[in-house]
């Protein structure tokens, strides 16, 4: 079994709840969505996906692992559309004594029931219809009551929205309502755009009525931009 794989690197998470770690990225190539801020297409569209066996990222794993790794992030495109790969490469990097670390745009249910027992930390992003041009609350309810339900403890888990120009407070009330219904307790990372091309950022009013809002229903809500683009690391 072989999927397609981008890059393996290791480096910082610049983004939610676990923001400077040290991880290694095993970055998936494909996606089921098209996000008008979408940060992976250039690097998709440059680089050719090497289509790779699970002992062959095994092996980069090992090469990458300095012992003080937070834990491995499995990244895309979107990973969930690999859910049998992830089933035979995952206990095998857990083997290696490393936690794995799923990123997803929370839209396939089915395939984070498949896999969820063996996460140990999900970041988890809310799709606003103004930057992936669809409504997606339903696939966003199932997929985070999947998580409430498992094994995984609040805070293992956690919700990210990318706030653009674009963004609408009602987009906001909805997200912040689903959540709400979930678990108040749910971290909520309220992650402003970083500018590219035609996608601008959000203005700082916004960002912080955006986050008063939500901070009436949810416990825990922080604003944390996308801080390896700052620092100009991968």
């Amino acid at each position: 079994m072989k999927a397609a794989v981008t890059e393996i690197f290791a480096s910082i998470q610049g983004e939610g709840l676990y923001v400077g770690e040290r991880q290694i990225f095993v970055r998936f190539k494909d996606c089921n969505l098209k996000c008008d801020y979408c940060d992976t297409q250039p690097s998709t569209r440059l680089r050719r996906a090497g289509q790779a066996s699970c002992q062959q990222i095994l092996n980069k794993i090992k090469l990458l692992n300095t012992g003080k790794m937070h834990s491995v992030s499995i990244t895309g495109g979107e990973p969930l559309l690999y859910t049998e790969f992830l089933e035979e490469l995952i206990p095998l990097i857990k083997g290696l004594g490393l936690k794995v670390y799923l990123e997803t745009n929370g839209t396939l249910p089915r395939e984070l029931a498949q896999i969820v027992n063996l996460l140990d930390y999900v970041a988890m992003d809310i799709k606003l219809p103004s930057s992936c041009g669809k409504a997606l609350w339903q696939d966003h309810n199932i997929f985070l009551q999947i998580l409430k339900n498992s094994s995984l403890q609040t805070g293992d888990y956690f919700v990210k929205i990318v706030l653009t120009s674009k963004t609408t407070l009602l987009e906001i009330r909805k997200a912040i309502e689903l959540i709400g219904r979930i678990d108040r307790l749910i971290p909520l990372i309220l992650q402003p755009v970083t500018a590219i091309e035609k996608i601008k950022t959000v203005a700082a009013k916004h960002i912080f009525a955006y986050q008063e809002y939500a901070q009436r229903t949810l416990q825990n809500v922080k604003v944390i931009p996308q801080i390896h683009k700052i620092i100009g690391v991968r």
